[in-house]
């Protein structure tokens, strides 16, 4: 009786361990903060020059996991809708393993000199990192 109870104390927790989900309520769960993971671009900064008015700039932004657990990724925020970020890596980025976050600026409607910050959201301390597209639209008769 005593190994009857015991397994059905025991099986839920068995089956459980391999389908923990990451939720937007659990994710800060996952920030060891002992021995967090550290982003570490190799450019964190991409200056695209002087483009003409109308071009869209495609950039893809490299990291490393220089910390000691692995990273994960929850979100990349944009400054503006004129700057977007919908693919970057998705699974856990394990220590000293490389990722990556795309990032598109579309110039029409916006000359002059421009600073877009993209905020990665991850479990990092801080949980928030900033990187930036920097250029210089001009308009198409200005060539």
């Amino acid at each position: 009786m005593k190994q009857y109870i015991l397994a059905i104390l025991i099986l839920p927790f068995i089956f459980s361990c391999g389908s923990y989900e990451i939720t937007d309520d659990n994710y800060t769960d996952l920030i060891d903060m002992e021995n967090p993971p550290v982003i570490t671009f190799d450019k964190a900064e991409y200056n695209f020059g002087t483009i003409i008015e109308g071009a869209v700039v495609t950039y893809r932004f490299s990291f490393t996991n220089k910390g000691s657990s692995p990273l994960l990724i929850a979100s990349v925020a944009t400054s503006c809708g004129c700057t977007v970020s919908e693919n970057w890596s998705r699974k856990p980025i394990m220590p000293g393993k490389k990722g990556y976050i795309d990032s598109e600026f579309k110039s029409e409607g916006f000359p002059g000199t421009t600073d877009k910050k993209l905020t990665i959201v991850a479990n990092t301390f801080p949980t928030n990192t900033i990187i930036k597209l920097k250029g210089t639209v001009i308009g198409p008769n200005q060539q």
